[in-house]
């Protein structure tokens, strides 16, 4: 469990390195728990576009 508003994205059956993808947010990142990438509202909220 997160304690923010997050987007998040995953996949089914995710392919070998999935988890080490490189992402261009500064601020998404691979949740091993979850086993999903996530990108924080905030974030995106602050973010220019």
């Amino acid at each position: 469990m997160i304690e923010y508003s997050a987007f998040y994205s995953f996949a089914n059956s995710a392919p070998e390195g999935f988890a080490e993808a490189k992402v261009e947010s500064e601020d998404a990142h691979f949740n091993r728990d979850l086993g999903e990438f996530l990108l924080p509202y905030d974030a995106v909220r602050r973010a220019a576009d």
